[in-house]
């Protein structure tokens, strides 16, 4: 505990400030005592001699510590600053392994007429597929007369997509978001949709869950890494996620967005779920907010 302490910068500053003062205090005060005879002339040579063995020795064991104390704190911050430009070297070959995955997509959507796009143009893709979608999910749910949340059920299949391992949870969602659909025909429902956003392969539309794994978990170290409690001054830590969101893109951004819509949020790591604590990231550092800026001006 007394390290810890000792590891505080303000209280190393008050304790150099502290003894400085004491030093300087004790070389005034027996300056003017007359037991030195400093203020005699002619001076005495070993009430001189005395004065100054008792100053250098109390006087300058006080300076010592002082300068012990500063040098503490010079280490201290360097070690500060060596590991802040750790993490941000860390940052760095993260975003620009980040930046590598998103080139090196391809991506070709059965429902999206727009051919095999490559690199920052699968989000594109992407966003148009929510949309369709969406679009979907709106016009089934007033064909069947039923009030359900389109706008989570259409990320969570945009997000999961619409197999048949994904069924029971899909059906789970859509009772969650209603409350007039115990009469609904859910094979019937589902035999719809995926009519109408079936991929050309399996007969359903394939998630994209799987196949952003890997861009989601790089994405997720990087904000982590952001956060770290290394990291003391919050100015660096907010720094770091503007560096990171200045290279993602607005689709980059607007899956995000779905994503985190749809994430479970029963699962518990210490600090909440782990939607709760995405959502937590976004709202804190405004993650979003180029999103934001862009919906608004449309």
């Amino acid at each position: 505990m007394i390290w810890n302490k000792l590891r505080n910068k303000s209280l190393l500053m008050a304790g150099s400030i502290f003894l400085t003062v004491a030093a300087l205090v004790v070389i005034v005060v027996f300056t003017f005592n007359d037991s030195f005879g400093l203020l005699d002339w002619p001076i005495d040579p070993s009430k001189a001699d005395a004065y100054g063995s008792f100053i250098g020795g109390l006087g300058g064991s006080l300076f010592s510590l002082v300068g012990i104390f500063l040098i503490y704190e010079a280490l201290m911050k360097q070690q500060e600053l060596d590991e802040t430009q750790r993490i941000e070297n860390q940052i760095f070959e993260l975003t620009s392994r980040l930046r590598d995955n998103v080139s090196a997509m391809s991506y070709h959507s059965s429902i999206i007429d727009m051919g095999t796009v490559e690199g920052e143009k699968c989000f594109i893709v992407f966003d148009k597929e929510y949309q369709y979608i969406r679009d979907t999910i709106t016009e089934l749910a007033s064909a069947h007369n039923i009030d359900i949340d389109i706008k989570h059920i259409s990320c969570f299949i945009h997000i999961y997509g619409s197999g048949n391992e994904i069924g029971d949870r899909l059906q789970e969602v859509i009772k969650s978001s209603s409350s007039n659909i115990d009469n609904l025909d859910f094979n019937s429902f589902f035999d719809s949709l995926r009519e109408k956003i079936a991929s050309v392969d399996d007969g359903f539309f394939s998630c994209h869950d799987k196949r952003l794994n890997q861009y989601i978990r790089h994405l997720g170290a990087i904000i982590k890494l952001a956060k770290h409690k290394s990291i003391k001054s919050p100015a660096d830590t907010k720094r770091f996620i503007n560096m990171v969101r200045s290279q993602l893109t607005l689709g980059e951004l607007s899956y995000l967005q779905k994503m985190i819509e749809v994430l479970p949020d029963e699962l518990e790591h210490g600090e909440g779920s782990l939607k709760q604590r995405w959502q937590r990231a976004m709202d804190e550092y405004k993650f979003l907010r180029p999103l934001e800026e862009a919906i608004n001006v449309n």
